[in-house]
């Protein structure tokens, strides 16, 4: 594969991934571009330019596009950890995490030092409540980085969310709680 395709690939799945992280939805337009952008990509990288799609498809809410593509790119890529990885972000995305969960293991199995598939993992794991299995893979992903992964904060801010509405419950009389009948009068009245 031509050096260029690499840098296109890594520069658009880039700005895919930033793009999600953006709260607002995909107009339109953007979404042609893009599009256009993973067509000019798949001639040159069908994995890479698939995998585009899939994104794509996720940003659209188009799931059933979005599966399509990011299997197709799985097949293509038979060794490779990173179609797995960038289904596993799709479907985290899509608010899927079991699904996942899996298959970013599937990219750490393909790759047991693929920083990004752990990373995926993780970040799925906690989403799902699987706690033991994001802090065993965090085991794994400080063996390989020497330093925690940034759940292990979102954990402690957890606990502490936790304490502290513990602490005001601990406080609060019954007095301080209104019936659910009383809080749809009151949201009625508003």
């Amino acid at each position: 594969m031509p050096p260029i395709a690499k840098t296109k690939e890594a520069d658009l799945i880039s700005t895919l991934s930033e793009r999600a992280n953006d709260p607002r939805p995909i107009d339109e337009l953007e979404a042609l571009r893009f599009i256009h952008e993973a067509e000019l990509l798949k001639k040159a990288d069908q994995r890479a330019g698939y995998e585009a799609l899939g994104i794509i498809a996720c940003l659209m809410g188009n799931l059933e596009k979005m599966h399509k593509y990011h299997q197709k790119a799985i097949r293509l890529s038979a060794h490779s950890p990173l179609a797995h990885r960038n289904y596993a972000c799709s479907l985290l995305h899509s608010g899927d995490a079991a699904l996942s969960l899996t298959e970013a293991l599937k990219g750490h199995q393909k790759d047991p030092l693929d920083i990004s598939c752990i990373d995926a993992a993780i970040a799925a794991a906690y989403y799902l409540g699987a706690i033991e299995q994001a802090l065993a893979l965090n085991s794994t992903y400080r063996a390989l980085v020497g330093e925690d992964h940034e759940v292990t904060l979102w954990l402690e801010e957890d606990e502490e969310d936790a304490a502290a509405a513990q602490e005001n419950l601990s406080r609060s009389t019954p007095e301080d709680f209104v019936s659910w009948d009383d809080a749809m009068k009151e949201l009625e009245c508003r």
